[in-house]
């Protein structure tokens, strides 16, 4: 197996066709599927049904594509970021973090880390949603993602806690005003959570807390953070979240500490141990192990 024929392969399965891949690659038709037999006969199954002019992915061939895309995006992510660093000296760090979250309460942490780690190491951060903040993390977009919990179970990672973090009732400010006292103040409210595969842990812990409190919260389903935190500030739902949440610095909300934390985890790739991440997330435990 070797490059060309990975490259011939998947612009077939781009384009359907082994003529058109011809045409797009500059080559002639039988030089394609050549390359494509022999890649065939080492995979040991058929990776296209041919059909006149027609190609199309067998199952185990659409199972090949997906790998070997993903290779492709891998390499090409690699060269850029070698790329970028030959061209301007420095090492790039890229450190992702869970939307909701106040850079405010983390990111001079973080600075200091990479001040103390090297001169050459250029610190860069970005913030997703859950499900898009694990994909950076397995795609190589990022070198470590701040996250809560370890729903990283499919995936070979290292997840270290960093700070417990008190977590708070969010409400809307202005149907309930800055004075709620009591959690029994919310019983009739409905409790709010994104609709996403990582919903079954999250409901386990809201479940979990509340029965010690004395009461069943009343769960209802939103599409994502963004409108959980439109439905709040509307006196639709409350949520449970943290206290290093945005919303807390926000009049729109206001907020009631809970009798609970929810523990910080610096995630990483298990194999991404190069000897200049491992100074930065050294620094970095550091770091948070100073916050209060």
């Amino acid at each position: 197996m070797n490059s060309l024929q990975i490259q011939y392969f998947l612009t077939t399965a781009e384009r359907e066709s082994f003529t058109e891949a011809a045409r797009q690659l500059f080559v002639s038709q039988p030089a394609v599927s050549k390359q494509i037999r022999l890649l065939e006969e080492e995979l040991g199954c058929e990776l296209f049904k041919r059909s006149g002019k027609n190609a199309v992915l067998t199952y185990e061939g659409q199972q090949f594509m997906a790998y070997f895309s993903q290779c492709r995006f891998q390499m090409d992510l690699l060269k850029s970021r070698l790329a970028e660093k030959k061209e301007s000296g420095f090492f790039p760090m890229s450190v992702s973090y869970l939307e909701g979250l106040d850079p405010g309460n983390f990111l001079p942490a973080m600075e200091r880390a990479a001040e103390r780690t090297s001169p050459l190491l250029r610190l860069k951060t970005a913030c997703y949603g859950l499900p898009q903040l694990l994909k950076s993390l397995y795609d190589g977009g990022s070198d470590a993602v701040l996250t809560f919990g370890s729903p990283l179970s499919h995936e070979p990672c290292h997840a270290e806690p960093l700070v417990e973090i008190p977590r708070v009732l969010l409400y809307s400010a202005a149907r309930f005003g800055n004075g709620p006292g009591e959690l029994s103040w919310f019983r009739e409210e409905p409790f709010l959570l994104p609709e996403d595969e990582y919903t079954s842990n999250l409901e386990q812990t809201l479940y979990g807390m509340f029965l010690k409190l004395g009461f069943t919260p009343k769960i209802e389903y939103v599409p994502n953070f963004s409108t959980i935190m439109d439905c709040v500030e509307q006196g639709k739902g409350v949520f449970v979240y943290n206290r290093w949440c945005r919303q807390c610095r926000m009049p729109e909300f206001g907020f009631l500490p809970l009798p609970s934390s929810q523990t910080l985890y610096l995630v990483r790739k298990e194999e991404e141990a190069g000897e200049m991440n491992m100074r930065f997330f050294h620094e970095i435990r550091r770091e948070f192990g100073q916050i209060v």
